[in-house]
């Protein structure tokens, strides 16, 4: 099968595996109503890429086995996100870093979360000094940092053709409830594509999440750089 993948050939082809009780439920509504399925195929397509570059850098930094769970690409208001990040929270306080990219008019906002549990395994597993010269869990946190948010920006950059200027790593705020955390965050758009990302490091309980933050600004250039991979209508 060609991908991105027909949403109708991919019907086609899963039609005789459905059963009654499945044909009988209702269809999921769109992602959102501004995002064609042709386009949103086509975001998918470019962050499992990405991502799959985030997690081998990851992996080959800290010698680990990184899981990847299938990432979610959604319109979101501030108030739908403010959810989302509650919701990957799970009630535990969160450390997060933001960091801003553009590249030829294109601009956004790179968060990455890690929960004081997850920092608790995490630091256990790495090999930091432990001599008080320097705060590992701050470096931990700019460290995965770095890695997961260059290496996907650079897949992503790479199918776009475009190259990202990053701004230094800004922290948000460390061991802090969610409604903290978000306060913390809070930028000038209203509206955004977000992309939702959440990497698990094996046989551990350890969970970091990316969400990469576009305004609706740029997203006719982005459609322009990667119409390449559309289905010609």
């Amino acid at each position: 099968m060609q991908k991105p993948v027909s949403p109708k050939q991919l019907e086609d082809i899963l039609e005789p595996f459905k059963s009654d009780a499945a044909s009988a439920a209702p269809k999921a509504e769109p992602v959102a109503s501004t995002m064609r399925v042709g386009r949103r195929e086509m975001y998918l397509e470019v962050v499992n890429v990405a991502m799959g570059r985030a997690a081998d850098s990851l992996a080959r930094f800290f010698d680990v086995f990184v899981h990847m769970p299938l990432p979610q690409v959604n319109v979101f208001e501030v108030s739908e996100l403010t959810m989302t990040i509650r919701h990957l929270a799970n009630n535990d306080n969160m450390s997060g870093i933001c960091q801003g990219f553009s590249g030829e008019g294109l601009a956004g906002e790179a968060l990455m979360l890690i929960s004081d549990s997850s920092m608790k395994e995490l630091l256990q597993i790495l090999d930091y000094p432990d001599d008080g010269s320097v705060d590992n869990e701050l470096e931990v946190l700019v460290d995965v940092s770095n890695v997961l948010i260059s290496a996907f920006l650079s897949g992503l950059g790479e199918q776009a053709g475009l190259v990202f200027a990053q701004s230094y790593p800004a922290i948000i705020g460390q061991h802090l409830a969610v409604d903290k955390l978000v306060d913390g965050m809070r930028g000038t758009w209203k509206r955004t594509v977000t992309i939702e990302v959440s990497y698990a490091i094996g046989d551990t309980n350890i969970k970091c999440d990316l969400l990469l933050l576009l305004v609706d600004e740029s997203l006719p250039l982005l459609d322009a750089k990667l119409a390449y991979l559309l289905d010609e209508e």
